[in-house]
């Protein structure tokens, strides 16, 4: 393998292309409660931008985070020698510039709102010393991604111009990420022990922590509910079908966090956790997409089953570092 392809192939790693389904559910549901028929270009590159977004997050925590994934996850290219940071630096310098100059073209509101995501991003590594500041931290960031895609596809010039479902939806992913964000702590327990985080399990301890991630599949739960409050009016304009795939999404998508928190509370040791984490995964990108279907349940249905298919082929390339 030539020098390129190998750079390309370890970005590629580190930007965790098994989790570009999460970010890019996240931003389509933002989309879909603020979708007045834009131009194309600014559909495919609000969705393009959201979708890759968890790999630029990931990648530029993980610059900060070397000490700890050394311990955690000494195969990863940067730890490992294979990618200098330089290059990973280089790279998400050029590609956030570029999607500054894109959000500018599309709406100049974008720019505020990539610069509280980098922000958070800079200092969420900061927050994991924290105990519970490093989840919602991190679930803010990504509660980001409704709001690009809002914006990235309206003429709304501030968050009061937007249909105020989107804050309600905004919420519900940070709350929900956040959850995710937790369970994955369990599976780096040694390394965060050891680099001085303070992360709920290694703050409380794995068996008090771990009643700690109900509350989160809760929360899913009831936003699955209150969708069908009136003020929003998404209920009442669904067509039937919409109806039934919007109940299936969610219900299965609530099931499967839910399933996630008993395989950790069962067993909350490291070696476990990577299997809640999957469960979590699969249940989230199902909860985000859930609400699109009131208004577009064919765009839901057909990218959920895109988006599993193709999140189960990279999560399988996982399992084999039991880490995600």
């Amino acid at each position: 393998m030539n020098k390129t392809m190998q750079l390309l192939k370890n970005l590629w790693i580190t930007f965790r292309p098994h989790f570009f389904f999460v970010s890019g559910a996240a931003g389509l549901s933002g989309m879909a409660f603020a979708y007045l028929d834009p131009p194309l270009w600014r559909t495919l590159a609000t969705f393009i931008i959201c979708f890759f977004s968890y790999g630029l997050i990931q990648a530029l925590c993980d610059t900060f985070d070397l000490e700890t994934d050394r311990i955690n996850a000494p195969f990863r290219p940067m730890v490992s020698g294979e990618l200098p940071v330089k290059t990973v630096v280089l790279v998400l310098s050029v590609t956030l510039l570029g999607v500054a100059v894109i959000f500018f073209l599309m709406n100049p509101i974008l720019l505020g709102v990539q610069l509280i995501a980098l922000v958070f991003s800079l200092t969420y590594n900061g927050m994991k010393r924290i105990p519970h500041a490093g989840p919602l931290w991190n679930g803010i960031i990504v509660a980001t991604l409704p709001y690009i895609g809002a914006f990235g596809i309206s003429e709304a010039r501030s968050v009061a111009d937007l249909p105020p479902v989107i804050h309600f939806n905004a919420v519900i992913v940070c709350f929900v990420y956040a959850g995710f964000v937790l369970t994955g702590y369990f599976k780096d327990v040694t390394g965060d022990s050891q680099t001085g985080y303070r992360t709920a399990p290694v703050f409380y301890g794995i068996r008090k922590a771990r009643w700690q991630v109900l509350p989160y599949s809760l929360f899913a739960a009831g936003g699955f509910v209150l969708y069908y409050w009136n003020r929003f009016g998404l209920w009442e304009k669904a067509a039937p079908e919409a109806k039934v795939i919007y109940a299936i999404l969610g219900i299965v998508g609530v099931t499967l966090l839910v399933l996630s928190n008993i395989i950790l509370i069962r067993d909350p040791s490291e070696k476990n956790s990577y299997g809640a984490l999957l469960w979590y995964t699969r249940g989230m990108v199902l909860t985000f997409l859930s609400p699109v279907a009131l208004g577009y349940w064919q765009v839901a249905l057909g990218t959920a089953f895109v988006f599993m298919i193709s999140m189960e082929y990279f999560l399988l390339k996982t399992r084999r570092t039991g880490q995600a």
